[in-house]
């Protein structure tokens, strides 16, 4: 009868162990999701302040176009023309993304590298690829079922188009 309680007693204790450690991980993971949240909303804060600052050189070199909604059209260029790579961290790892740009239009933009990322998720956030150039910007709506791996996309795209700013 005592072999029984000490058995059932350490079966319990194990339980309590493994319980214990899945509050701990979904614990670190929420930490995660909410720093990771933070640096988002940190770098979308820092695209609407360089989207406003390019829509104020505009004005300044050409204030005929301030209220024509095809100012950026008319307007001085933003961008060099040519293939420029940004990288971002996915859900599995970095994302290397090419954005091919010409005359201020994204006229290709493609995932190069993607080592570590899961294929599923990949998949489904290339997806991205084309809001992002039909938009002609990387300020679009990420991709649900893959959100960390489109916002890898994402974010790679932003870093490309820096490095292509004028």
């Amino acid at each position: 009868m005592s072999f029984w309680l000490k058995a059932v007693n350490l079966i319990v204790c194990v339980g309590l162990i493994f319980g214990y450690n899945a509050v701990i991980n979904i614990r670190a993971q929420d930490e995660n999701i909410n720093e990771l949240n933070a640096k988002v909303d940190s770098l979308q804060a820092q695209v609407d302040y360089d989207k406003k600052l390019v829509q104020s050189y505009n004005s300044s070199v050409n204030p005929d176009t301030e209220n024509d909604t095809n100012s950026d059209l008319s307007g001085p260029s933003v961008y060099n023309n040519g293939e420029y790579e940004g990288t971002a961290k996915g859900y599995g790892g970095d994302i290397t993304v090419k954005v091919t740009l010409e005359n201020d239009t994204i006229t290709d933009i493609q995932v190069v590298s993607a080592e570590k990322e899961d294929q599923a998720y990949l998949t489904v956030a290339t997806s991205i690829l084309e809001r992002i150039k039909s938009a002609n910007t990387a300020d679009v709506d990420t991709v649900g079922g893959a959100t960390f791996s489109s916002t890898g996309i994402k974010n790679a795209a932003i870093q490309a188009l820096n490095k292509a700013l004028i």
